[in-house]
């Protein structure tokens, strides 16, 4: 079994590097660490990290690839892949819909 574009005028390597050049650049995990702690810090004594490891999965989730092959078509997609993680995967005691929400707004200004 051969992957997509393999044997034609275009390899896969091209079609991944025209997938990888959407705007919206993907967070390491460090990256939203930062942005969890000072959102925790603007929401108040109450909101607390709960969840850890869920730190890695949201940035998986916009790092996807398997097999070398990025799983979001767009950078739509990958936004979107994010923030449903975020608030699926509920990182945080509670507000975890307004983190979301300030993730893909700061990916987003990333371009």
């Amino acid at each position: 079994m051969t992957a997509p574009g393999v044997g034609g005028p275009y390899g896969v390597d091209d079609e991944l590097n025209v997938r990888a050049a959407f705007g919206a650049q993907p967070l390491s995990a460090e990256q939203l660490l930062i942005i969890i702690d000072e959102f925790r810090a603007a929401a108040g004594s109450g909101v607390y990290l709960v969840r850890p490891w869920a730190c890695a999965a949201i940035v998986a989730a916009g790092q996807g690839r398997i097999g070398g092959i990025p799983t979001h078509r767009n950078e739509k997609e990958m936004l979107d892949a994010v923030g449903e993680a975020i608030t699926r995967l509920k990182p945080l005691n509670k507000a975890n819909g307004k983190l979301a929400e300030l993730v893909v707004d700061i990916m987003t200004m990333r371009r």
